[in-house]
């Protein structure tokens, strides 16, 4: 079974000290990687570009069916 996993990319921010960015930003990345994965659990289908939208759901399980 393909799970998917987040990584770290460094990407200087003009507007921070140093080009930081806030400490925050990090945790956010992890919900989308476990619903994409939810959804792929659920019903089959593997969404690779979020938002995960239920237009997107309906065209995996339409690609399933042929």
């Amino acid at each position: 079974m393909v799970r998917y996993t987040s990584f770290r990319v460094e990407t200087p921010r003009p507007l921070g000290p140093f080009g930081a960015s806030g400490t925050g930003e990090m945790p956010l990345s992890a919900p989308h990687i476990a619903v994409c994965n939810a959804i792929h659990d659920a019903c089959g289908v593997r969404i690779k570009a979020i938002p995960a939208t239920p237009d997107k759901i309906k065209a995996g399980l339409e690609e399933l069916k042929k």
